[in-house]
């Protein structure tokens, strides 16, 4: 186990955290770009940054899991030296339970997954788990040397317990009692370093008995990414293993919520101003945490599920970020803006949400789409770009349809044709889209879109005063839907083999398109990594069906 050595000086300024997730699980980003993008946080009045390195820190004894474009533990000090001396606290994240696919899923470490097919989970009964992670956790912390907060994560570990080894003590304590008993260590080795400890609070909102076992210098960082108003007709509800999250409303509360709900958290869902509105307070797990004495961060999305895979969906994400950062910075200790890499639009698309949560902090009242969309283009772009909205809406069209989800494609992706039937492929892609006259015409309207969007932002890009080079990430997005809504269409119409040389010719065309503007702030072997994941199913579906007519041509 390393020798820990930092403590945090004790005379830390308690300010309020206003922070933005540095995610780099999927990309490493250039230097001066990355230095370029903390400039216009910290204008923005971001004063913190997260940072999930996973990989892309060099671990001293992981060396089967280090990323050939890793950090150095002098290149991560010297960042977040950088960072501090600029007024910007930086938080380690480094997971703990679950979402450890690039260690546990490693086949050096295969011995300390939960079950041989559960590669995100640690095994909570391994007596060698906790030394383990506390001995990562020392030497991410003695090279970023955090002066207020570790995060540990532990979200999403609905697998936990899923294995005959577990079975027995799942039995006796249940699935919030094996969380406890891992998480605990490791919350108690931070304070005792001086360091709040961070973790998501979704496991303890599925479980919500354990939230009184917590310990109250632990802090609870909330996320939810689909709240986009203060009252909502329906909140979400944290589900159990195998039951999964719930969007339920009034009457559907009273009807299927649990005990352990109705026990912890029913009041504050179904609040006092519910018998005057008839709606429930979408805030209430923030509320419920801060009532119970725990420090409480807020976190709401500007990329996360359900994006495209080049374009956000700003119409979701932007009055999140605007009501859910307020929250917390208003109410709680902080807010975060998280950015999900596995979703893989660029940064660059992402900042409406960035900005929106900055903005939200000088508002009072509801949110109004034509008062931020001109304030934002104003602060981007320097100029007001009536029309902005519309274009972003255009563009982020297409969510019926699974080969531009990030998750989808990458799975294609990572496994090629090989787990799909391409005789199916046309029936299915119909079923999902109400039949097959109703998905061409969604298709073609969406594609129709697409390219009005383009010549939308083409012209932004003349007017633009400053900071045009971002609308290219815009133009890059769209272009790249564009090229999987025309193979889809293709795939429905049964005339992809006619088709095959002129998406050939569009696929080599985004190919070089991406890879230009990418090389700007990615660093070589990212910017190759995510050229694979946008095209690589492609190149490989009309490999497929080259080969396939080579073989009806000799036969």
């Amino acid at each position: 186990m390393n020798k820990a050595t930092y403590i945090r000086e004790p005379e830390m300024n308690h300010k309020k955290t206003f922070a933005y997730h540095l995610d780099f699980k999927r990309a490493m980003w250039k230097r001066p770009y990355l230095d370029a993008f903390i400039a216009r946080l910290g204008k923005w009045g971001y004063n913190a940054l997260v940072c999930e390195m996973e990989d892309k820190f060099r671990f001293d004894h992981l060396s089967a899991v280090n990323h050939p474009e890793a950090w150095t533990h002098a290149a991560v000090s010297d960042f977040a030296a950088k960072c501090r001396k600029a007024g910007i606290q930086v938080i380690p994240l480094m997971q703990s339970l679950g979402h450890l696919e690039f260690i546990v899923g490693k086949k050096e470490y295969a011995h300390l997954r939960e079950a041989p097919g559960l590669t995100a989970h640690i095994d909570v009964t391994n007596p060698d788990s906790i030394p383990f992670l506390i001995n990562l956790i020392d030497e991410i912390i003695e090279a970023f040397r955090p002066p207020q907060y570790v995060h540990l994560g532990g979200d999403e570990t609905r697998q936990l317990g899923n294995s005959r080894r577990c079975a027995p003590l799942m039995k006796k304590i249940g699935r919030g009692g094996l969380y406890l008993k891992h998480m605990l260590p490791l919350l108690e080795h931070i304070h005792k370093r001086g360091l709040t400890p961070i973790i998501w609070a979704d496991m303890a909102l599925t479980y919500p008995d354990i939230i009184a076992k917590m310990p109250k210098y632990a802090a609870f960082m909330e996320w939810e990414y689909y709240l986009t108003s203060e009252r909502a007709k329906k909140v979400i509800v944290w589900g159990g293993f195998g039951s999964g999250n719930n969007q339920l409303n009034r009457g559907q509360l009273h009807k299927k919520a649990d005990l352990p709900f109705r026990r912890n958290l029913m009041k504050y869902a179904l609040d006092e101003q519910s018998r005057k509105d008839g709606l429930l307070n979408a805030f209430y797990c923030t509320d419920a945490l801060l009532a119970k004495g725990f420090k409480v961060l807020t976190a709401p999305a500007n990329r996360c599920s359900g994006d495209l895979v080049g374009i956000p969906i700003s119409s979701r994400h932007v009055p999140n970020c605007f009501y859910f950062a307020r929250k917390g910075m208003r109410e709680g200790f902080g807010a975060l803006v998280t950015s999900w890499a596995v979703r893989h639009n660029h940064p660059e698309v992402d900042l409406p949400g960035t900005y929106a949560a900055a903005w939200g902090l000088k508002k009072k009242g509801d949110f109004h789409s034509d008062e931020f969309w001109k304030a934002y283009t104003a602060e981007m772009y320097g100029v007001e770009l009536p029309g902005f909205a519309e274009g972003v809406t255009l563009a982020e069209n297409g969510e019926k349809i699974p080969f531009l989800h990030a998750q989808t494609l990458r799975n294609l992706s990572t496994n090629g044709v090989k787990t799909i039937s391409l005789k199916n492929l046309p029936a299915d892609l119909a079923f999902k889209l109400g039949g097959k006259n109703k998905a061409r015409l969604y298709l073609e309207n969406v594609l129709g879109g697409y390219g009005k969007a383009s010549a939308m932002f083409k012209r932004f890009q003349k007017k633009a005063r400053r900071n045009a080079g971002n609308l290219e990430y815009w133009l890059e997005g769209i272009a790249v839907n564009a090229l999987i809504l025309r193979l889809a269409l293709a795939i429905l119409n049964n005339n992809l083999s006619r088709e095959r040389k002129p998406l050939a010719r569009a696929l080599e065309r985004a190919r070089a398109r991406t890879k230009k503007l990418f090389v700007r702030t990615y660093l070589p072997q990212s910017v190759k990594d995510e050229i694979d994941i946008r095209y690589s199913f492609i190149v490989r579906l009309l490999d497929a069906i080259h080969k396939k007519h080579d073989i009806n041509q000799t036969q």
